[in-house]
C-alpha cells in the first residue's frame, strides 16, 4: 500500500505543476529520469522481496520479452519544435523494463506508461472501456474531458499509414481505428487520435514540455500482461508513429539513455530526447550502423564476435553455419530486456570460454534460469576482459555488465535462444547509448551514469 500511495503523491504533484504551465519551447531538448523497478528509489520497491526473487523476475521478463518481439508494429511525423534535446522519468515494469512519467490531454492527466524501444506506437487506456486491465496509479484517460483531443478521420494519410503497420480494422466512416497485437498475446484496440502530451524535464532548469497534435492510440480494449502500475505504452523505435519519429527534427532525430547499474541506491537513469551534450566525439565514442529491415522498425545491429581475453568467438559459431556470410542486423538492441539473448551455439561457445578463463568453480543457479553462476563474493580479478565486437565498434564490458548480482550468486547475464538475439540492458549499464536516426548509427560512450 505504501508504494501505491507514493505513486499517487508523485502524480498529483506533477498534475498541479503541469496545469500551471503552457507549452514551452526548450532550446536544448529535454531529459527524463528512469528509475529501475528494483531500485529502492522506485515507488514499486518492496523491502519484503528477496534479491534472488527480483533477479529471477527480471530473467523471466527477458524470456517473455523474446515473444514481445514477434509483434506487429505501428508508426508518423510531427512538426512540433522543441529544440534539440529532451529528457524524462522511467520506471522498470511490465513487458518492458521501464515506466515513463508523462501527462496527456488538457487539462493534463499524469500517467505512468511503459517506455519501450521495441514498440512503435504510443497508446493509453481510454474510457469508456470495453475491456481494460486494472490501473491503480491514475484514473483512466477520458478523452471527452480533454479540450485538445481529436479523432483522426478515416480518409487521411495518417490513417492510411497506420493501416500498413497495424492489423487492419474496417473504418466506420468517421474515426480511424488501430489494432496492435504483441507476440505474447497482448493487444490494444481503439481510436487513433491526436492529443497534447506533456513531459517533465529534468535537464537544465526543471520544467515541463508540452507537445501538441501527437498521434496516439486511445485504447478501449486492452488485454494481456500489462502492469496495473502503468496506463499504456510509449513506443521509442523507428516506426513513423513512435514518440521519437513524431518529435523528429525538433530533437535532431536523436535520443539517448544512460542506465545506472541496478545496485545503485541513489542515482537515476536518464532518457534524453535530442543531441546529448555529454556524448562528445573522440576516442571514447564508438559507433555502429543501425540495420533497418523490411516490415520492422526495431533497431538491429551487427554483432560480429565476442572476445574472452584473447579468444575471439565469431557470431557464426556452429560448424553448419561457419561458411555462411555474417547476417547484417543479427541482433536487436533493446533497453527493455534485462538479459542478453544469443543464438544457442554462439552462447555455448561463449560460456565455455568464460568457464575456461575463470578459475573459480561455478555453482548451480537454484532457479535454473541462467546456466553459469559463481558465489556472489568471488574474486572479481578472476573475470577476463570481454569485448563485444560490433561492426565498427568494440565495446569492452565491465564485471557489472557481464554478471547479474543477487546477493548470494553472480550469474552470467546472457542466455541461449533459438529466436531473435537481443542485446539487453545489463550490458548497456554505464554507457551513454545514442540513437541517430538520420545517420542510422548507434553510438556508445563508457561513462559513470550515476554522475551523468
Amino acid at each position: 500500500m505504501a508504494a501505491y500511495n507514493f505513486s499517487i503523491v508523485h502524480l498529483c504533484v506533477f498534475l498541479c505543476y503541469t496545469i500551471s504551465l503552457v507549452s514551452y519551447v526548450y532550446g536544448s531538448g529535454f531529459t527524463v529520469d528512469l528509475i529501475h523497478r528494483d531500485s529502492p528509489r522506485s515507488p514499486f520497491f518492496s523491502s519484503a522481496d528477496k534479491a534472488s526473487d527480483r533477479a529471477e523476475n527480471a530473467i523471466r521478463r527477458s524470456i517473455s520479452r523474446c515473444n514481445h518481439f514477434g509483434k506487429k508494429s505501428s508508426s508518423a511525423k510531427s512538426s512540433n519544435k522543441l529544440g534539440s534535446n529532451i529528457t524524462s522519468t522511467v520506471f522498470l515494469d511490465g513487458v518492458g523494463d521501464y515506466l515513463m512519467l508523462l501527462a496527456v490531454g488538457t487539462p493534463a492527466l499524469p500517467l505512468l506508461a511503459i517506455a519501450d524501444t521495441g514498440s512503435d506506437i504510443i497508446w493509453f487506456q481510454c474510457s469508456p472501456c470495453d475491456v481494460c486491465f486494472p490501473q491503480i496509479t491514475s484514473p483512466i484517460f477520458a478523452p471527452q474531458n480533454s479540450s485538445t483531443y481529436i479523432d483522426i478521420p478515416c480518409a487521411t494519410k495518417a490513417c492510411d499509414a497506420l493501416s500498413s503497420v497495424s492489423n487492419a480494422i474496417p473504418c466506420d466512416g468517421a474515426a480511424c481505428k488501430y489494432n496492435i497485437s504483441y507476440g505474447d498475446g497482448s493487444i490494444s484496440i481503439g481510436n487513433f487520435a491526436r492529443e497534447t502530451l506533456t513531459f517533465q524535464s529534468t535537464s537544465g532548469a526543471e520544467t515541463n514540455i508540452s507537445v501538441s497534435n501527437m498521434a496516439f492510440g486511445c485504447g478501449h480494449n486492452n488485454t494481456g500482461i500489462f502492469s496495473a502500475r502503468g496506463a499504456g505504452l510509449v513506443g521509442l523505435d523507428a516506426g513513423p508513429f513512435s514518440l521519437v519519429s513524431q518529435l523528429g527534427s525538433s530533437i535532431d532525430n536523436k535520443f539517448s539513455y544512460c542506465l545506472v547499474n541496478i545496485n545503485s541506491k541513489t542515482a537515476t537513469s536518464k532518457l534524453t530526447f535530442g543531441s546529448n551534450p555529454k556524448l562528445v566525439s573522440g576516442s571514447g565514442v564508438v559507433s555502429t550502423p543501425i540495420v533497418f529491415k523490411a516490415r520492422s522498425s526495431f533497431y538491429f545491429l551487427t554483432l560480429e564476435a565476442i572476445s574472452v581475453g584473447e579468444t575471439r568467438i565469431p557470431f557464426n559459431t556452429s560448424s553448419t553455419t561457419s561458411a555462411v556470410p555474417l547476417e547484417q542486423g543479427n541482433i536487436v538492441i533493446d533497453s527493455g530486456s534485462t538479459i542478453t539473448s544469443l543464438p544457442t551455439d554462439f552462447y555455448a561457445a561463449f560460456e565455455a570460454e568464460m568457464k575456461k578463463a575463470i578459475t573459480i568453480d561455478p555453482v548451480p543457479d537454484p532457479n535454473t534460469s541462467l546456466s553459469l553462476c559463481y558465489p556472489g563474493d568471488s574474486d572479481p580479478a578472476s573475470v577476463p576482459t570481454v569485448t563485444a565486437h560490433f561492426t565498427g565498434a568494440d565495446i569492452v564490458l565491465s564485471l557489472l555488465n557481464l554478471f547479474r548480482l543477487n546477493g548470494e550468486f553472480a550469474c552470467l547475464a546472457f542466455r541461449p535462444t533459438d529466436g531473435l538475439a537481443i542485446y539487453g540492458n545489463v550490458v548497456q549499464n554505464n554507457f551513454i547509448v545514442e540513437y541517430d536516426l538520420v545517420n542510422k548509427l548507434v553510438s556508445f560512450m563508457s561513462t559513470d551514469c550515476e554522475m551523468a
